[in-house]
């Protein structure tokens, strides 16, 4: 599973080094399955959704499904300095299960229905996860001591869509919050 292949990336990312791994471990209170590898990071990856893909009923495997996102917490930014404080911030998962592979569109609803952003990512048959940082936006400036500020998703209730073609859309509703103060 963690060495060279010819076929598509495993299930911890694309970003997953053909590199020796030092350790691996499941957290059981988060279910994490956490994988150290030899000089090149550490990877995690949260086993929750595979459980529940095994869960579900033969009949209903056979259709692309969107498990449930959990809480996204957006990062916290400093009122002292400019930036975000990225030290405990993690990326929201947004865990699917797809038939075929195919071209996903991604689409940011507010409550009201209103689209907040959309955008596309290519999805492989099976499970899939993606991690998304909760930015809109990023303003970029060439004077001096700018910071590249990013727009982040605001605190509230949102509805995914993701459009996979052949006329059938998955859908979730998700909580984004701000993050507790921490420095």
């Amino acid at each position: 599973m963690l060495g060279r292949k010819t076929t598509p990336p495993s299930l911890l990312g694309r970003n997953l080094p053909a590199c020796s791994v030092s350790d691996i471990v499941i957290q059981e209170r988060e279910q994490d399955l956490i994988v150290a590898t030899h000089g090149r990071g550490i990877y995690k990856m949260n086993l929750l959704p595979i459980h529940a893909q095994y869960n579900r009923t033969p009949a209903s495997q056979s259709s692309d499904y969107l498990f449930p996102i959990p809480v996204a917490v957006k990062p916290y930014l400093s009122d002292v300095r400019p930036g975000e404080n990225l030290r405990e911030f993690e990326k929201t998962p947004i865990t699917f299960w797809l038939c075929k592979t195919g071209c996903l569109k991604f689409s940011m609803l507010k409550e009201d229905g209103e689209r907040v952003t959309s955008f596309t990512i290519a999805g492989t048959k099976g499970l899939n996860q993606f991690r998304w940082d909760l930015v809109l936006k990023t303003n970029v400036s060439p004077q001096p001591y700018f910071i590249n500020y990013k727009e982040y998703l605001n605190p509230g209730k949102y509805r995914l869509q993701i459009d996979a073609g052949d006329k059938q859309t998955m859908e979730q509703v998700f909580t984004v919050v701000d993050a507790p103060y921490s420095d």
